[in-house]
């Protein structure tokens, strides 16, 4: 888990763009290896995920009728370098994983990353953000296999831009992150679409993490 040098914390899981919020301890000691020989596409419910990782930092439900539940750790020190000088060092230490189910509640994908951070883009401006008619109207009209350059010059520069090898991500959202337009590109081509929006867990969901051992 790669140590960085941040001033503040925005989460960025899969991504989308989350602001701060509960820890989730219980994926502290987690790997790749070891969630993906709990977590399998295709069998796993949402049920054992909670039951096994507790309560999400945040769940997100997506226009496309699928949700997920985002998992973050993190461990931030503060390293001052004299009471005068008023500088400090921020030392990040995070772990994200998210899990995406179908309407049946059945596991999609696993994404985890513990390589923080991984190169990313931010527009501090704000000035391309949900509350822009333009990316709403330009959003529900992009089409599956258009080239990253397209969209961007389409929807404007993203509130977050994040690339991991061959694939990069594209949020445009407000604050304090709540919803977000999410985009996904596979060698710059756009691979997956959707809105999301975090809600609280619902009844039932409540009731698993209550009886869960």
């Amino acid at each position: 888990m790669k140590t960085a040098i941040a001033a503040f914390i925005i989460l960025i899981v899969s991504g989308c763009t989350i602001g701060p919020s509960k820890i989730a301890k219980t994926i502290e000691h987690e790997s790749r290896e070891s969630i993906s020989q709990f977590a399998q596409p295709g069998k796993t419910s949402n049920i054992a995920i909670l039951e096994k990782f507790k309560k999400p930092t945040a769940k997100l439900v997506r226009d496309d009728s699928k949700y997920t539940y985002m998992y973050a750790y993190w461990d931030r020190k503060t390293k001052s370098y004299g009471f005068f000088s008023g500088v400090a060092e921020v030392q990040v230490e995070q772990k994200t994983a998210s899990f995406v189910f179908n309407s049946d509640g059945i596991l999609e994908k696993f994404e985890f990353n513990d390589d923080f951070p991984f190169k990313t883009q931010m527009n501090r401006t704000g000035s391309n953000t949900l509350t822009s008619e333009k990316i709403v109207y330009e959003y529900s009209k992009l089409k599956y296999g258009e080239s990253l350059d397209e969209v961007l010059k389409k929807l404007g520069a993203a509130t977050v831009h994040t690339t991991q090898g061959d694939k990069q991500n594209i949020s445009y959202t407000s604050f304090p992150f709540l919803s977000g337009i999410c985009l996904e590109f596979q060698d710059k081509k756009l691979s997956s679409k959707y809105y999301y929006t975090t809600v609280e867990l619902n009844a039932e969901e409540k009731s698993i993490l209550k009886n869960a051992p």
